[in-house]
This record gives structure tokens, C-alpha cells and sequence, in this order.
């Protein structure tokens, strides 16, 4: 939860600065990766944040990849998160096409393996 409250007042704080970080509706990797890299760093995390927060809620199968996620990326920093995706969505081209959501999981779910 304290990383939500901290990806949430970041991204605040960058929205205040910084048009680019106003991210509104559906994001595809191509405008994802056109974002800096602090506005993608931000992204991330929330989706992380989200991913982990949903988790619980999920049924046995997703809660089991959630949970396998949250071991893998123990200790992993914000910046190494992000450029796991960056290197995913760039790997690619078809998946500059694909929801950023999607393209968060698969590179995690890519990282950490069940």
C-alpha cells in the first residue's frame, strides 16, 4: 500500500510538471515508450502496484501468478522493472500495438516463469 500511496503522489507530482505525464485512457506500447523515462518508471509501478493489489482478488490461477511475480520481483528497483518492460515491448514490433496491461504482464510473467 505504501507503494501505491508513493507511485500515486509521484505521479502527481510529475502531472504538475510535466504534460507528458498526463496519461489518460487506453495506452499502447508505441505511446508508452514514446513517455520519459520518469513517466514510464511511474506507469510501471502502477501497474505493478495494481497487479499486486488485484492479486488476492483474483481466482486460484491468477492469485498463484501473482503471488509467483511478487517472489520474482522481490528487491528488483523501479528502474529495473521498468526496463524489463522497455526491453519487452521493444523486442517486438507487433507489441507496440498491444495494451500497455498486456504487455506488463507478459513481460513479467516472461522474467518470472511459473
Amino acid at each position: 500500500m505504501k507503494r501505491l500511496a508513493a507511485a500515486v503522489l509521484l505521479s502527481i507530482s510529475l502531472a504538475a510538471g510535466s504534460a507528458s505525464a498526463q496519461v489518460q485512457g487506453y495506452i499502447d506500447g508505441r505511446t508508452y515508450l514514446q513517455r520519459t523515462d520518469a513517466d514510464r518508471t511511474v506507469y510501471v509501478m502502477g501497474l505493478y502496484d495494481m497487479l499486486m493489489e488485484m492479486g488476492p482478488l483474483a481466482n486460484e490461477r491468477a492469485a498463484a501468478m501473482v503471488r509467483q511475480a511478487e517472489r520474482c520481483l522481490r528487491g528488483k528497483g523501479s528502474v529495473q522493472l521498468r526496463d524489463w518492460v522497455d526491453s519487452y515491448v521493444r523486442s517486438k514490433a507487433e507489441y507496440l500495438q498491444y495494451s500497455m496491461s498486456s504487455n506488463f504482464i507478459a513481460a513479467v510473467m516472461t522474467r518470472c516463469p511459473a
